[in-house]
């Protein structure tokens, strides 16, 4: 009978933590997905696989970024960023850096 009580009150609390914090971890996972912004840059320059991956490591090795797409054939480089950890200049700035030219 103790143990069972002590196990209600336990789920009980466990229950109401979860329940108000659900309303503000969902707010937090919108604002955090309204400020990611996706891109697609126009990259010369690629001319084979180890320059797509000069290109993803570059984009992927800063902070704020993700789901980075580099597509040789189109010469494109496509991803998600947070301007407000990372300008896109210091993006566009990180490619130029492996040598290609960004438009």
């Amino acid at each position: 009978m103790i143990l069972s009580r002590i196990w209600i009150r336990h789920y009980h609390d466990a229950s109401a933590v979860f329940n108000g914090n659900r309303d503000q971890i969902a707010a937090n996972a919108v604002k955090k997905e309204n400020y990611m912004q996706k891109i697609v840059l126009k990259v010369d320059g690629m001319s084979c696989e180890h320059c797509v991956k000069a290109v993803t490591d570059a984009v992927t090795g800063i902070s704020g970024t993700a789901d980075v797409k580099v597509d040789l054939k189109g010469g494109t480089a496509s991803f998600s960023f947070d301007p407000e950890k990372t300008p896109l200049e210091n993006i566009k700035a990180a490619i130029t850096e492996e040598g290609f030219a960004v438009a």
